[in-house]
């Protein structure tokens, strides 16, 4: 097999780790410990009663279909559809409730711009939603599709009232370069998803493109979206310096999937919108029961708005440091079986 061939194929296991690790999966990098947990252990603590009420009777979404842009929903229940469909984990109520969690804080965030940037002060924020409505989506708003743009996120990256360190959050969720320094492992699974999808945009870009979901929520043509993804291949995200701190706002924002699994695997102490009220938690059991986000009932919409990724196959990275042969980038004996919880 040749190495385009095999580095094209990296995904399965890439974004199994995208969607299949929230804060505490024991040992899903290998370490003895859990990832960083919230302050009680579990992801129960800010679920209300009235929470509660939603996740278990959900009568029909309507406050999923109303509140949300379409292709915001989209990305939302690809990304759970492809967990579903990839772990050997037995999924219930904790992890729809995860989803729908995190789901349900996007709109708070960010407004549902993937190009989204403000600092702890606020400084940006502004200027995001003044790009996001009324420049790239003038006169539109949800529940029809509403899309970020690269010039918007550029002309973010400049401002120069924001204050670049690694608390300044970017995209959907509103992500900051100090997810890279978090314990327990996921500081290092934040780092290696960015490494990964680099390595295989050298032999096969239109893959991390599709794996991301850019298209779901950009409206640029392709050989714009290319050229974004093009200028950050050789930059090096981190948190110590501006450029850093920038370079990572770009994979958080180009790649909402990368954004949306950073939210996955946070605590939820970690977001000031953290008791916004979950939304959609009855479309996605309905993908867990039926592969389908209407139940099995005839589609309302005749195409989706970005046809879904073709599945991909699975990658072993070869020569490795340590003398094994590891799945990327989990080690075999993780192979399809990464647990979303202990």
């Amino acid at each position: 097999m040749t190495k385009m061939k095999r580095l094209s194929q990296a995904f399965t296991v890439l974004f199994l780790a995208l969607t299949a690790a929230p804060a505490f999966a024991a040992g899903v990098l290998g370490y003895s410990g859990p990832l960083v947990p919230d302050e009680n252990g579990n992801w129960k603590e800010f679920r209300t009663n009235e929470e509660e009420a939603l996740l278990s009777v959900a009568p029909e979404d309507t406050s999923c279909s109303r509140r949300l842009p379409e292709n915001l929903r989209q990305l939302f229940f690809e990304h759970f559809r492809y967990y579903a469909d990839h772990t050997k984990e037995k999924i219930g109520e904790d992890q729809i409730a995860r989803f729908a969690k995190v789901l349900g804080m996007a709109p708070h965030e960010s407004g549902g711009a993937s190009a989204a940037v403000t600092d702890m002060k606020l400084n940006g924020s502004r200027a995001s939603l003044k790009n996001f409505y009324t420049t790239d989506n003038p006169g539109r708003a949800a529940p029809q599709a509403l899309f970020s743009s690269t010039h918007s996120l550029d002309s973010l990256l400049a401002l120069k009232t924001v204050t670049w360190n690694k608390q300044t959050n970017f995209g959907l969720l509103q992500m900051s370069a100090d997810r890279l320094t978090f314990g327990g492992g996921s500081g290092e699974l934040a780092s290696s998803m960015i490494a990964d999808m680099k390595e295989l945009y050298r032999y096969h870009p239109e893959e991390v493109i599709a794996r991301c979901g850019t298209k779901l929520m950009f409206k640029d043509e392709e050989a714009e979206i290319r050229d974004a993804f093009n200028s950050i291949q050789a930059c090096k995200p981190g948190y110590s310096t501006k450029d850093e701190v920038q370079c990572f706002g770009r994979w958080a924002t180009l790649c909402p999937n990368y954004n949306v699994t950073l939210a996955l695997i946070a605590p939820s102490a970690y977001f000031a919108t953290r008791k916004a009220a979950p939304l959609c938690a009855k479309t996605f059991r309905n993908l867990l029961k039926t592969g389908r986000a209407d139940g099995g009932k005839p589609p309302l919409v005749a195409k989706p708005i970005y046809p879904p990724a073709p599945p991909p196959v699975m990658l072993r990275r070869m020569g490795d440091p340590g003398g094994r042969n590891r799945f990327t980038p989990f080690s075999p004996q993780m192979g399809l079986d990464v647990k979303l919880f202990p």
